[in-house]
């Protein structure tokens, strides 16, 4: 431990609960004499100057922060700043971030050392809000709040590159503007008033680097990879996570034990039988589970992110975001989800119960085409262009270390300087994009608005897809109805059965074309808005054609009523019940979505964060 006292950080832990103080290692940088590396590099947990790592609650300790500038960096020299992030010692997860910043020193006097800090549970409140925001741009990513956050990133960076005049105030001017800027945006935000960037850019360090989020804070969890070609639907095998233990920063993956173990037969896509033998060891790294973490072209390449539960369910009233993995399995995109899947199979009314009958989006899209649509759509939606957004926030923060850093020692800014930097920052920033995006040849590079055009596309794809399904499934029933009222011949009139028969002739016809829609080919690598848009329009059409057939079969059916024998009386009347219910769901969900478009915070029920961790909403 480094006896220099201006190096020290006295910190007063008042929060009650055992603390951890843990820096990111910026790739500019040293890491500090006393600290314990991760095994990636990218985090290191702080010794404290009595022994040990851990701050109990009530006790006061210091640390030291002596990173270095490295000479091809910033130039070389001492690191002023520092985000000291506060973490719970079980998980790592961060629960507060101290912003300390050396006091300049005083002619003939010695340097002096950082701020004392305290932790208080009102300091913790910060984080909580950092992660609901986090969650919810990733799960909203097409709200007006995450687009007005981008549109503050990308000021961010038209602003520095404007102070940058190579004047010796340049520096100082632009770290200003970029406070004041992000401090208005979240100021101006209701439920994410106390989140900084540095706290934002803690947990993002935080989530590439440890697997436990998408564990979900368990010791075994497994993922259930599905394929699709478009031809062919496939069950790629498991992503499997274990804890191994306690978490341990210097071992791969945090201390998790993580396979990929391939399918028995990827052709049975409602079954679940791997292979043990062929299993493959996986790393984690930089925010990707990958077989080959040193190569530039991995077979297996796997993102987690967050996503709105209901895009997968079509259950209007779930408001939880889910963890998914989405990326590429030898070439072949893929989406894991943690509960296997199966193939929804055509039987009788009355064989599910009306909840089973609110159809997930998955089971309903037994068609490869459909399928792989819908692939592709998640994979672009949470694993290209909401993984792209989210590395803004990361560059925006490097900006504003480098910035202040130029500051801090009277250097100027130049514009070419500025934008190389911008440029090296963001490469660093999409280190595991990249290597995600090189898994899959088909892949193109986005720009910012680009991405955001990708996610309102593939958000209109996914909300097809549920329409496509629930559309799919109450013309099955109402089919079933259909028929099996025609079978009552006895009962029927020559009228009656010629109606019946036209209707059944129009459930069929708007049931193919439902499929046609849905199957007409989506162009990944340039998506149009205006195609999506108008497949969304005639998916609606046929909503309403759906319920004309609806009320034109329960009319003809009330003239019969009396004389149906009770056994089809109560099929039809299960198969009618059925498919009111999904019109139901269909309706709820077309309001959940007009209030939100008219909400500029979407809120998320649930959180994915360790039990330990307070949420106020």
């Amino acid at each position: 431990m480094t006896t220099d006292q201006s190096k020290f950080c006295h910190v007063t832990n008042n929060s009650g609960k055992d603390i951890t103080l843990v820096l990111a290692v910026n790739p500019d940088e040293t890491s500090s004499s006393d600290g314990v590396k991760s095994a990636n590099g990218q985090l290191e947990v702080l010794n404290l100057s009595g022994g040990g790592q851990v701050l109990k609650p009530g006790s006061s300790g210091a640390v030291t922060l002596d990173h270095h500038y490295k000479s091809d960096a910033y130039g070389d020299g001492s690191v002023f700043d520092y985000d000291l992030v506060a973490c719970d010692t079980d998980w790592l997860y961060p629960l507060a971030v101290l912003s300390v910043e050396q006091e300049e020193q005083k002619p003939d006097s010695a340097l002096p050392g950082y701020p004392a800090q305290t932790i208080t549970q009102q300091t913790l409140a910060a984080m909580n809000e950092a992660a609901s925001f986090y969650q919810t741009t990733a799960a909203y990513p097409s709200s007006q709040l995450a687009k007005d956050y981008v549109t503050t990133l990308q000021q961010i960076k038209e602003a520095v590159v404007g102070k940058a005049d190579g004047s010796s105030e340049s520096a100082h001017s632009a770290a200003a503007l970029i406070s004041k800027m992000m401090e208005s945006f979240f100021l101006g935000t209701k439920e994410y008033q106390h989140v900084t960037q540095a706290a934002l850019t803690a947990l993002g360090n935080y989530y590439n680097t440890f697997p436990c989020v998408w564990a979900q804070y368990k010791d075994d969890i497994t993922y259930y990879v599905y394929a699709g070609d478009g031809t062919v639907n496939l069950f790629a095998g498991v992503l499997s996570l274990k804890k191994s233990g306690a978490i341990d920063i210097t071992k791969v993956n945090g201390g998790y034990t993580c396979l990929f173990i391939p399918a028995a037969d990827p052709f049975k896509n409602d079954q679940t039988d791997v292979n043990e033998q062929k299993a493959v060891s996986i790393t984690y790294d930089k925010g990707i589970f990958t077989d080959l973490p040193d190569s530039d072209k991995p077979t297996i390449a796997l993102a987690g992110s967050f996503m709105l539960k209901r895009l997968l369910t079509n259950d209007p009233d779930d408001n939880s975001v889910a963890s998914v993995v989405t990326g590429m399995v030898n070439g072949v995109q893929c989406v894991g989800l943690d509960t296997p899947q199966t193939s929804s199979q055509e039987g009788s009314a009355g064989s599910k119960s009306i909840g089973e009958t609110i159809v997930s989006t998955w089971d309903q899209l037994t068609h490869p085409k459909q399928r792989n649509e819908w692939i592709i759509s998640i994979v672009s939606f949470v694993g290209g262009a909401v993984f792209a957004l989210a590395s803004l926030g990361g560059t925006a923060y490097g900006i504003y270390r480098y910035v202040k850093y130029r500051a801090r020692v009277k250097a100027g800014l130049a514009k070419e300087a500025v934008l190389s930097k911008y440029k090296e920052i963001r490469v660093n920033q999409e280190t595991g994009r990249i290597k995600w995006m090189q898994a899959d040849n088909s892949y193109i590079e986005l720009n910012t608005d680009r991405a955001l055009e990708l996610i309102e596309s593939c958000t209109d794809i996914l909300e097809g897809a549920g329409l496509t399904a629930a559309l799919t499934q109450s013309f099955t029933y109402q089919r079933y109805a259909v028929q099996h009222l025609l079978e009552c011949s006895s009962v029927l009139d020559a009228a009656t059965k010629g109606d019946l028969q036209s209707l059944l002739t129009s459930l069929r016809a708007s049931d193919k074309n439902v499929m046609k829609i849905f199957n007409d080919e989506f162009q990944r690598s340039n998506p149009s808005l205006e195609l999506i848009k108008e497949r969304f329009g005639q998916l609606k059409q046929e909503t309403t054609n759906c319920t004309v057939y609806q009320e034109t079969f329960e009319n003809l059916y009330k003239t019969l009523e009396r004389n149906v024998a009770l056994e089809a009386k109560e099929f039809i009347n299960v198969n009618m019940a059925n498919s009111a219910q999904i019109f139901k769901q269909i309706n709820e969900v077309e309001e959940r979505e007009e209030l939100e478009a008219r909400e500029e915070e979407p809120r998320l029920e649930r959180e994915v964060k360790p039990e330990f961790v307070e949420v106020v909403l």
